[in-house]
């Protein structure tokens, strides 16, 4: 019985020491840069879909598209299709970059 008080009060103090020491410097590594987002949000999986989120990244760095504008893309496409949202995305982008005087 007191063995296991006693390792129930040492995993405790281990998960508040990992909680108190670890997920503050987990925390402070920030949100993901533009490119993972939308690398990872949208499965891109073919050679021409990397390329084309890497020259939308690449407006967005030259002002010629806002990140609130491929976000707003993003989130359009992963609401119209979870498992393949590269499908919608790329044409949605594609009329946000034409208002932008940018033909893709």
């Amino acid at each position: 019985m007191l063995r296991r008080q006693f390792l129930r009060l040492v995993s405790v103090g281990f998960a508040l020491c990992v909680g108190l020491f670890v997920m503050p410097l987990r925390a402070a590594s920030g949100t993901p840069s533009l490119l993972d987002t939308l690398d990872k949000g949208l499965k891109a999986r073919r050679p021409e879909d990397f390329n084309f989120i890497i020259i939308v990244v690449d407006l967005v760095a030259r002002d010629i598209l806002t990140r609130a504008e491929v976000m707003a893309c993003f989130d359009y496409a992963r609401r119209r299709d979870l498992n393949q949202p590269m499908r919608y995305f790329v044409p949605a982008i594609k009329i946000q970059a034409k208002k932008a005087g940018v033909n893709l």
